[in-house]
């Protein structure tokens, strides 16, 4: 397929953006400079945007890059990319995928002129196929040019948060449930406490808040394997690791919720300035029939109104469980774009927004045994049966 074009220097209006793009030490030494360079645009897209996740990432990623918008000799917007081959097809996506829940640029947002010329040398300079994108805000750096690109869009979805804004403390936010539910609550705290001890809740970081992250990806992978899911981040070495590295970063926090000496409930937040984002949630699964996941988000959610946040951001998917949370009210629509620069690139845009949905409602149909068993001993130990069933699903 045609590659957009570049204007010609010649016609660009005086003091228009200079695109570079960096690899290696440049790579990481621009990386140094995120922190500065978005203080200016603190968009919630960014929240994932870290200087300590954004170097881990930089040292597991197979190949990486960082775009770069210059004007008037300072350094305005940085995109960090990783490029890794999918299938076949090599893709460029955000550096600190899979992590990053929501694609965006650092600093000011990228016009579709610079976004065209960045297309153009991804493709020609390294030969990649496709630019993916996923979960685009309206408010993202990204927005005005991917908006502009024909048929680039591949899907959408909803990120459910809680208005922090919309009540007047942590009380007010709680009294918006039923009756009922706040006295089962009350109910599985004093069982909890009774079986356990007495609850406290504390917020972590640092070594501590690493110590209490690795507890809760091993209950994780516990949950994953008991459900026969599979994840592209828990499991996966060196996708933990950025995350441990990351748990070091000022603007993460690990909030735990122990029941006498012990953990019980753990998760793991991203914030930005106003703007926390529930990364990751786990607990201990002897513990299930107490539901101290929920008590920890509620805890958490007290903890965000006293620091002065003003949403607690759910994140994609938009899960039921989730409009539990928001009281159904709040939600920031999201896009995904994936731009097709090669006939292979279009062929993967086109395999993500058709097939990839109905793979994926065809695994999750299966029997949780059936799963669980593809993942312990490999697809062919499902059985035909499943196979049969999946691709049942596929066609309905």
């Amino acid at each position: 397929m045609p590659l957009p074009r570049p204007l010609p220097a010649s016609h660009r209006p005086h003091g228009a953006a200079v695109l570079s793009l960096a690899a290696g030490a440049e790579a990481a030494a621009l990386l140094r400079q995120a922190d500065d360079i978005g203080r200016g645009h603190p968009r919630p897209g960014t929240v994932f945007h870290q200087t300590d996740l954004l170097l881990a990432a930089l040292a597991t990623a197979p190949q990486a890059l960082v775009a770069t918008v210059t004007r008037a000799g300072t350094a305005r917007t940085l995109w960090p990319l990783r490029l890794e081959r999918r299938y076949g097809v090599l893709v460029a996506t955000d550096l600190a995928s899979p992590f990053t829940q929501y694609s965006d640029v650092i600093g000011e947002p990228l016009d579709d002129e610079t976004f065209q010329t960045l297309c153009h040398r991804l493709q020609t300079q390294h030969r990649v196929d496709a630019i993916l994108c996923r979960a685009v805000r309206a408010d993202s750096g990204l927005a005005p040019a991917l908006t502009a690109m024909p048929n680039a869009g591949i899907g959408h979805d909803g990120a459910p948060f809680v208005d922090l804004l919309a009540f007047d403390s942590f009380d007010a936010y709680e009294a918006q449930f039923s009756k009922h539910t706040q006295r089962m609550r009350r109910q599985r705290r004093r069982k909890l406490e009774k079986a356990h001890g007495p609850l406290r809740f504390t917020v972590l970081s640092g070594a501590a808040g690493q110590a209490a992250l690795a507890t809760a990806l091993q209950w994780k992978r516990q949950w994953l394997r008991d459900q026969g899911l599979s994840s592209r981040v828990i499991g996966a070495e060196d996708h933990e690791a950025t995350l441990m590295a990351a748990a070091n970063g000022p603007g993460v926090h690990v909030s735990v919720l122990s029941a006498g000496a012990a953990p019980v409930a753990i998760e793991l937040g991203f914030a930005n300035q106003h703007h926390y984002a529930a990364f990751m949630g786990a607990f201990d699964p002897a513990l299930a029939a107490f539901s101290p996941g929920q008590e920890q988000m509620m805890l958490t959610l007290a903890w965000c109104f006293e620091l002065g946040f003003s949403r607690y951001d759910l994140l994609p998917p938009r899960d039921a469980y989730k409009l539990r949370w928001t009281r159904g009210h709040s939600e920031e629509p999201v896009q995904d774009y994936c731009v097709g620069l090669t006939a292979m690139g279009t062929l993967y845009k086109i395999a993500r927004q058709h097939a990839r949905a109905r793979l994926k409602q065809a695994v999750l149909a299966l029997p949780k045994d059936i799963r669980a068993k593809a993942l312990r001993y490999g697809p062919l130990a499902a059985g035909v049966g499943a196979t049969a069933a999946a691709f049942g699903v596929l066609i309905d």
